[in-house]
C-alpha cells in the first residue's frame, strides 16, 4: 500500500505531514504555519512523497508551488494545484490564507459574491476592535495578538507590545458552507465551517515560544 506524505516549504522553514497509507486520495488535517518575509521568499513550494519505496526512500511522486505575491491578503483562497513531475497526474487541493498584516480584510461586494459556490450559508464579517485587562507577566512585556479559528479557517492580527491600549480595529471575513470536501488539504482543515460551527477567538503572546494563550472565547455561530 502506498504510505503518502507531503512536505510545504517557504524559505528555510518546511513543514511535514503525517503519513496517511492505503489510498489514492490522502488527506491532511494539521494546519501549517509559516512566516512570509516578503519579497525575500515568495513561493510556497508543495511536495507529494510516497514512502513505500523498499529501496529508494522518500520518492517525490508530485509537486507544485504557490505565488504568494499573486494572492490578496486576509482572504483565504481555495485553490487547486495541477501536480508537476508525476507519474500518474492529479491535483492538490490547498486553502492558503496570508493573515497578520496591517490591512484591513476587503469588504463583501457583489461582485464577489458571484464567485462563491452554492454550497456558502452565509458570510461573518468580524471585527477586532480591543483587548483589555489583560494580566502583565514579572519579566519582560507581553505582545499580544488576537486570533480567530473558524473549522479551518484561521486569521489573527499583529501583535502589540504591553497589555495597555491594545487596539486592533481590524477586520476579517470567513465564510459558511453546507457541504464538505473530502479530498487532498494543506495548511487548513477539511472542508470550511456550516451553520453550526464555532468561532473560537483567542488572545495569545508572542512573546512566549510557543505562543501562551491569555484567553479564549467560543462563539455558537446559531
Amino acid at each position: 500500500d502506498a504510505k503518502w506524505f507531503c512536505t510545504v516549504t517557504l524559505g528555510k522553514e518546511e513543514r511535514k505531514s503525517m503519513i496517511v497509507r492505503g489510498t489514492r486520495n490522502p488527506s491532511w488535517i494539521k494546519p501549517m504555519y509559516l512566516d512570509w518575509f516578503e519579497s525575500l521568499d515568495d513561493y510556497v513550494e508543495l511536495f507529494l512523497f510516497d514512502d513505500n519505496e523498499v529501496f529508494t526512500r522518500n520518492k517525490i511522486s508530485g509537486r507544485t508551488s504557490i505565488n504568494l505575491k499573486e494572492l490578496s491578503q486576509e482572504v483565504t483562497h481555495d485553490l487547486w494545484l495541477p501536480l508537476k513531475d508525476t507519474e500518474t497526474g492529479g491535483e492538490m487541493h490547498v486553502l492558503v490564507t496570508i493573515t497578520a498584516t496591517e490591512g484591513s480584510a476587503s469588504v463583501i461586494r457583489s461582485s464577489q459574491i458571484e464567485s462563491y459556490h452554492a454550497g456558502d450559508v452565509g458570510h461573518l464579517l468580524v471585527t477586532v476592535v480591543e483587548a483589555a485587562g489583560l494580566q502583565d507577566k514579572s519579566l519582560g512585556r507581553r505582545q499580544p495578538f488576537v486570533a480567530l479559528e473558524l473549522v479551518n479557517q484561521r486569521f489573527q492580527t499583529r501583535s502589540r507590545e504591553g497589555i495597555q491600549k491594545l487596539k486592533w480595529d481590524k477586520e476579517f471575513e470567513l465564510y459558511a458552507k453546507s457541504f464538505k470536501i473530502l479530498k487532498t488539504r494543506l495548511f487548513l482543515c477539511r472542508c470550511v465551517a456550516d451553520i453550526h460551527s464555532e468561532l473560537e477567538v483567542t488572545v495569545c503572546d508572542a512573546s512566549e515560544t510557543p505562543n501562551h494563550v491569555l484567553g479564549r472565547v467560543i462563539i455558537p455561530l446559531t
